[in-house]
């Protein structure tokens, strides 16, 4: 571009201030200072100025504008983010934003193909090459900054700490002065077979930088170096929440647990009624539900070979959930078939299905590998849906199930206990007793621990903080400098438009 083409952008900025039109001349001022690096503090007054006039503005809207962002939206990381947006609903106009990287997946996570929330994807083409830099190629940054420019939003609730999500987190600061929190509901680095401590991640990107001069290229997002990076910031969010006591002795912030509406599992009477005529399963049958992503580590071949042991007709095993190893599949089938085990197999269910789906069971399992590093920082979602609806938990004892297992709302169990755990509640002559009062303490528990409706005054608390600058925070300021140098446009007509 030209002199005078950039001298019209200038004026056409400083035309935007004059007129109040403060968002407009945010989106201005923030591609002035893309296009123009080399001359970008000529800009920081004006855009700080239409910062402030605009969250002026926005304090004084009637409905906050929230955004909750998952770092992928293809795969079950999706169902936290649906979780955390359900709190915002009732008080703010909540959005669902996320990425979809062609190796998980190019569409929306099953589940939530019908959910009614406004729901915002941007599809990520990326050539990742560890050996080479210059061969690496992502339109991550493009996308992200355009989608930040037209989608100011006063709170972004982060889910996960990943890379995708830190850049966001940089990008809503800078632009529109919006306040962050990072949510974390798994131990990220267990992904990558890694146990690190985390202040051995404090200085992750300092001293990255020493070594390699340069970050390390944006189609890595999802990868480890980046992962590093982002949970090793963790701590330095203002605000934290994480969803159990074992990531917060880790991490800090507040715990919130993945929640639902109380209000959608009032019924449970009719949903199950309704849900044994749907799946076609016995109003008489003792259901073991498994509700989820059937994978070999979470103990279905040991559910299968206990229930062969109870030897009781009446028992019906309901898995629920796609198989991502169609195999295992065809191994359970083949090992309920030679054992006896009555087993009915259902696929992915909407998520607005939940408590239908989960009101078929009478017991829900949830055997862990006490040695998995995610095991130990893990609480499943499916098992406040079970409590919710009244199940009976049995589970493996872990850190993360502390506070459950101190209110007695789930029943510890191990692969060697499981079979007589399942006789006390499902064939004893006492079963029925012993049903009704571990159903009675799970409910209690849901109703005062994991129900949505009780974290109002939370979220009121947030969103309250809107209208406050974000805290300064050094070293996300140096991680946005490194990005805006790292990432200039190469077109500068069109690259954030």
């Amino acid at each position: 571009m030209d002199a005078l083409s950039r001298q019209e952008q200038i004026q056409n900025a400083n035309q935007l201030l004059a007129d109040e039109r403060w968002q407009d001349a945010i989106i201005a001022h923030v591609r002035l200072m893309l296009r123009f690096p080399e001359i970008r503090h000529v800009f920081q007054f004006g855009l700080r100025l239409a910062q402030r006039r605009f969250k002026q503005a926005r304090h004084r809207a009637e409905r906050p504008r929230v955004a909750v962002i998952c770092w992928e939206m293809s795969h079950n990381p999706a169902g936290r983010a649906v979780a955390i947006a359900e709190l915002y609903r009732p008080a703010a106009e909540t959005h669902l934003v996320g990425c979809l990287f062609p190796r998980w997946g190019k569409s929306l996570w099953a589940p939530l193909a019908d959910i009614d929330l406004p729901c915002h994807l941007l599809s990520i083409e990326e050539n990742w090459d560890e050996a080479s830099w210059e061969s690496c190629a992502s339109d991550f940054w493009p996308q992200a900054v355009a989608f930040v420019l037209q989608h100011p939003f006063d709170l972004v609730h982060l889910i996960k700490p990943r890379g995708p999500n830190l850049v966001f987190a940089l990008l809503y600061r800078w632009i529109w002065q919006a306040q962050v929190i990072q949510d974390v509901d798994d131990e990220e680095l267990a992904f990558f077979n890694q146990r690190r401590r985390i202040d051995e991640l404090d200085d992750g990107v300092a001293a990255w930088l020493e070594q390699h001069v340069r970050l390390p290229h944006l189609a890595g997002l999802t990868r480890k170096q980046w992962t590093y990076f982002s949970v090793g910031l963790v701590r330095q969010f203002p605000s934290v929440t994480v969803s159990n006591p074992a990531l917060q002795q880790r991490y800090g912030g507040r715990v919130i647990p993945h929640v639902r509406r109380a209000s959608d599992f009032a019924d449970m009477d009719n949903l199950r009624r309704e849900a044994r005529v749907h799946f076609g399963v016995s109003e008489a049958a003792k259901v073991v539900l498994f509700f989820g992503t059937p994978r070999a580590h979470k103990g279905l071949r040991e559910t299968v070979a206990a229930l062969a042991q109870l030897n009781d007709p009446r028992v019906v095993y309901v898995i629920v959930g796609n198989f991502p190893e169609p195999e295992f599949k065809a191994e359970l089938e083949l090992l309920a078939q030679t054992s006896g085990v009555a087993v009915k197999f259902f696929g992915n269910q909407p998520f607005a299905q939940i408590p239908q789906v989960v009101a078929l069971g009478d017991i829900a399992i949830n055997l862990q590998d006490t040695e998995s590093p995610v095991a130990h920082y893990q609480v499943p979602a499916k098992l406040t849906d079970a409590l919710a609806s009244g199940l009976i938990v049995l589970a493996t004892e872990t850190p993360a199930l502390a506070d459950f297992f101190a209110a007695k709302a789930i029943v510890p169990v191990s692969e060697a206990s499981l079979v007589d755990t399942l006789a006390r509640y499902l064939t004893a002559a006492d079963a029925e007793q012993h049903r009704e009062h571990q159903r009675q303490l799970g409910l209690d528990y849901f109703q005062h621990h994991l129900a949505a409706e009780v974290y109002a005054g939370e979220v009121q608390n947030w969103l309250e903080c809107m209208q406050e600058e974000p805290a300064q925070v050094p070293v996300f300021d140096a991680l946005l400098q490194q990005l805006l140098v790292e990432y200039r446009p190469h077109d500068s007509r069109n690259e954030y438009e």
